[in-house]
């Protein structure tokens, strides 16, 4: 995810997930994320969102949020990726735009 737009349904992307030691593709990884605000809060609607497998690709995991989420134009938030069951955590900064 680069940019979280605002009023838009925004996709959350973790493409080609591989074990780095095999260079195998991973594909039974149960993934989520949350968006957190500056502070460190989760933003309401878009917490333990799932990021499930997309079978059509070799190892992408999508999850999306609504545009009912309220983001705020040039606020940062933090965007949390983890894996229950890989041992897997990622954290992503973004500002909030308005898409002109």
């Amino acid at each position: 995810m680069s940019v979280p737009y605002i009023d838009n349904d925004n996709d959350i992307t973790l493409p080609t997930l591989i074990l780095a030691k095999t260079r195998a593709h991973i594909t039974d990884a149960v993934i989520i994320f949350t968006v957190n605000d500056s502070q460190g809060n989760p933003v309401a609607g878009a917490t333990a969102v799932s990021m499930p497998y997309t079978a059509t690709t070799a190892s992408e995991y999508r999850g999306t949020y609504l545009e009912t989420v309220v983001l705020v134009a040039g606020d940062k938030y933090e965007v949390v990726i983890t894996s229950t069951n890989k041992g897997i955590k990622w954290q992503h900064p973004a500002t909030a735009k308005i898409r002109r």
